[in-house]
């Protein structure tokens, strides 16, 4: 039975409750109480680009979302899962990260089997594990006991959506690879009268999708517009820091639940 959206009933805190100062003063002192302390409690949920074989996209299945394309952004965990492709959004990125996943081949069940740091250090491994093997295509990696292993960039950031920011992560794999390594270089070359590059959560740009084809096959890739910048005195930025100090400082956590359909390995 197709899953649809349902609204949501948003309920709102007393006009005051946010501007008067006593209030503000004990809400300060009850700050985190009652919230989760772990890492392994603040997961980050995904954003992710909708492909045909998307089981949100898929009418009649379990997981369809009324209204959901192909192209389009799903935001697990919102209220509002569903964003247009074409009309894109604003994502302030704040943290950057990079991985080795190890994943159970799909014929096989398919499933997260392990993680492993990238090792920036390590010239030849780059982090691989010791029995890991590189593949004939020459791109991809694999283990004894069958599991691949994706290079995967993940950034942590922020969708603003009516003045207001939900954190995502989003990882960049196969095809998409190179899109996240290019855009972290665009960020990165950009840097203040010092010569250091900016805080990576100064930034914001207009995410939208585009459909890529070849021999195997049509999927949607993520394309990114600079919009400029925040600046420190925004509530966006002080907003951008906090995201990255609570993953510099491991308070949020990065599950991997899925692997991507159309942008891994298999279509590089």
């Amino acid at each position: 039975m197709a899953q649809k959206s349902q609204p949501t009933k948003i309920v709102k805190a007393p006009a005051n409750a946010l501007t008067d100062k006593a209030l503000l003063e004990e809400m300060e002192r009850d700050a985190g109480k009652g919230q989760a302390k772990h890492a392994e409690d603040k997961i980050l949920p995904f954003m992710r680009v909708l492909q045909p074989l998307s089981p949100q996209c898929i009418k009649k299945g379990p997981a369809y979302i009324s209204g959901a394309e192909p192209g389009d952004f799903f935001l697990s965990s919102s209220a509002a899962p569903i964003i247009s492709g074409t009309d894109g959004l604003i994502f302030q990125p704040c943290f950057y990260r990079r991985d080795w996943i190890e994943w159970v081949p799909r014929e096989d069940g398919g499933g997260f089997a392990g993680r492993y740091e990238y090792n920036y250090s390590d010239i030849e491994r780059k982090g691989l594990p010791a029995d890991a093997t590189r593949n004939e295509n020459g791109f991809t990696w694999s283990r004894p006991n069958g599991h691949d292993l994706v290079d995967t960039i993940y950034f942590v950031g922020n969708v603003w959506r009516d003045g207001r920011p939900e954190a995502f992560v989003v990882p960049f794999a196969g095809t998409a690879h190179k899109i996240g390594r290019n855009w972290n270089n665009q960020l990165q070359s950009r840097q203040l009268p010092s010569g250091k590059p900016f805080g990576l959560f100064a930034f914001k740009s207009h995410w939208t999708t585009s459909m890529t084809t070849n021999e195997k096959g049509s999927w949607w890739l993520i394309r990114m517009v600079d919009e400029g910048m925040f600046s420190p005195r925004d509530p966006e930025y002080v907003a951008g820091r906090n995201l990255f100090n609570a993953c510099e400082t491991d308070q949020r956590t990065i599950q991997e639940t899925q692997r991507e359909s159309a942008a891994d390995s298999e279509n590089m």
